[in-house]
């Protein structure tokens, strides 16, 4: 069930974020819309690589919006030359839940819990992002924030073999309570005053990665809450959160 509070929340974020997330001076990477699946967001860089890139993929959260998150990762991966993917949880597939406030809004997790959810789905949207760009396959790496964090709790430990690195960003769920097939190196960033991460779930994730011997960083933002924990990335934690991804290759 969707939480009516933490989506008002969540719209406030939304118009917080896109309000300071402002592209590097000169760059101009391309935007692809609606691909490879309906609401799908696929930056790349302006001029063609000769060479594969990186991939970034980021998981909206509960606002349901894929251009946010974008919008905040987007001026990052640009500047290090990655193809950034933002999938729209599907809706056509049972992504689709009232915000409780007379609307309808995507939620990773909610799916997954519906009863509906296609765990292969965004595996094949990846994919199809590979066969059209050059991607370095060793270096894919996912993000996610609040609820899209929450669902890599599941989708990033159980598909740990195709990420180098992930990325829980106010959020996380102890979905997959084993060891991923492979380590994977991950980081959390959190506020101190969030209530995802006052529950303990987020630290739950880290120390399951933890105990099967990956990799991980923890940042707790003093005195952030929820919205804190996304302003913080386009404060400069972005930045500081792609450059030790990089770090990592499959």
């Amino acid at each position: 069930m969707l939480r009516p509070a933490r989506l008002a929340l969540l719209a406030a974020v939304l118009a917080a974020a896109l309000a300071v997330a402002v592209p590097p001076a000169g760059a101009a990477p391309r935007l692809v819309r609606d691909w490879p699946c309906a609401g799908c967001l696929v930056q790349v860089p302006a001029a063609r690589p000769k060479a594969p890139r990186p991939l970034l993929v980021v998981l909206h959260g509960d606002e349901g919006n894929p251009a946010f998150i974008a919008s905040v990762w987007g001026p990052v991966a640009a500047a290090h030359g990655m193809i950034l993917f933002a999938p729209q949880c599907p809706q056509a597939l049972g992504c689709s839940f009232s915000n409780g406030v007379g609307g309808t809004t995507s939620s990773w997790w909610g799916w997954l819990q519906s009863g509906r959810y296609d765990d292969a789905w965004l595996g094949q949207q990846l994919s199809a992002v590979e066969r059209r760009y050059k991607v370095a396959r060793a270096r894919e790496y996912v993000a996610g924030w609040s609820g899209g964090a929450d669902f890599l709790g599941w989708y990033a430990l159980r598909h740990a073999d195709r990420f180098a690195a992930a990325a829980f960003v106010a959020g996380g769920v102890p979905y997959y309570p084993r060891c991923p097939a492979k380590k994977l190196p991950a980081y959390f960033l959190d506020g101190t005053a969030d209530p995802r991460y006052q529950s303990g779930q987020p630290g739950q994730v880290q120390s399951i990665l933890q105990r099967c011997g990956s990799e991980t960083q923890l940042v707790a933002v003093p005195g952030a809450d929820h919205q804190g924990a996304v302003t913080s990335l386009v404060g400069g934690q972005a930045t500081a959160i792609v450059a030790w991804m990089l770090r990592h290759h499959r």
